[in-house]
């Protein structure tokens, strides 16, 4: 067996939500960890994080013996310019901590053994796609414990079926708002977008995002980065309602409760009326959120399959399923005593 050192603590990657949660004894808990992984993707830098929304997950061996370490993150021009200080709570055997559920608490055993710490990520921006390697530094020593990635992807384009798809979910966002900032002298950059630009609310000192500059330069000249991605990206964050939101990115719903409570009832009316085909097929193409239980990336309207037929609507879902949906009166017969179709269920040409 090699003799090789390990460090106290590795980096096991960052999560999008941490829930500790007690069980049946009191003192015991579980720990859920969602969205583990060691690479952020994003569709548009700079990208401001917010611990808030990210959380950094750790092992740490043998704690009760761990002195106070800075965890750094260490980008590829080699300074640190991340990092995590940390200063243990320890409590004696016979005392209980305050709050068990409490995530930057760490309940140790007398044995050595492994245990996980959960702590936020740094309010921070990331300036373009990187590598930081993540290092530990002590008193004695410095030493690698893993990486993180973050990463660029190209945004689709907002075609009419992913604007459609988009509004299907009832808390969609109609527009969204980055705010770029000089942490030196505080001046700023405000861009948005929309599915629709000539709906969404705006003031004088936001600028639709394509009509950005190449880069921002704030006053006093400390800040100086590239809107490139940000131009070309932007309202890719319309379908990702909630995972970058903070004090930088902020959305305007699209729908507000008691909308939503009213398309209900008008399309319970409209069903109790009997109507035709085409009032229903209008109804539904006016008002997507009627497909949000499918959970739609792509919502599309009389699609045509193959050369011959076309179905009312297609439906391509976040786990890939493709649906097609045919309106019919409930009068109408679907099935054979059989079981098999009916002679009168076939998809229009």
């Amino acid at each position: 067996m090699n003799d090789i050192e390990v460090p106290p603590i590795a980096f096991l990657g960052v999560c999008d939500r941490f829930v500790r949660s007690t069980n049946i004894v009191e003192n015991l808990f579980s720990q859920n960890l969602i969205g583990l992984r060691n690479e952020i993707v994003s569709p548009i830098y700079p990208l401001p994080i917010d611990g808030e929304n990210l959380k950094i997950v750790l092992a740490i061996y043998y704690a009760q013996l761990l002195a106070d370490v800075r965890v750094n993150f260490v980008g590829e021009d080699n300074e640190p310019k991340i990092w995590i200080d940390i200063n243990l709570q320890r409590f004696e055997q016979q005392e209980t901590p305050p709050d068990f559920l409490d995530p930057n608490i760490l309940p140790v055993g007398e044995t050595p053994a492994w245990s996980t710490l959960v702590v936020s990520f740094p309010d921070t921006t990331i300036s373009k796609p990187a590598k930081f390697t993540i290092t530990l530094s002590s008193q004695d020593s410095t030493v690698s414990i893993g990486e993180i990635r973050f990463l660029y992807v190209k945004a689709a384009p907002l075609t009419d079926d992913r604007v459609a798809a988009i509004r299907s979910d009832p808390n969609a966002p109609k527009s969204v708002r980055l705010i770029l900032r000089c942490k030196n002298c505080n001046d700023t950059l405000t861009a948005y977008a929309a599915l629709d630009r000539t709906d969404a609310a705006k003031d004088v000192d936001a600028i639709w995002y394509q009509d950005l500059p190449v880069r921002f330069i704030c006053e006093c000249g400390q800040t100086n980065e590239d809107l490139s991605y940000i131009r070309e990206n932007l309202h890719a964050l319309l379908s990702l309602l909630g995972a970058q939101s903070g004090s930088e990115v902020s959305f305007t719903r699209l729908y507000e409760l008691t909308a939503l409570d009213t398309i209900a009832k008008r399309f319970r009316r409209l069903l109790d009326s009997s109507p035709d085909e085409p009032e229903v097929q209008e109804f539904l193409e006016n008002n997507p959120t009627l497909f949000h239980r499918f959970s739609p990336t792509r919502l599309l309207k009389k699609p045509p399959l193959l050369t011959q037929y076309v179905a009312d609507f297609a439906v391509l879902a976040t786990n890939g399923d493709l649906i097609l949906i045919e309106i019919e009166k409930p009068e109408k017969r679907l099935l054979k005593k059989d079981g098999n179709r009916s002679s009168s269920q076939s998809i229009r040409n």
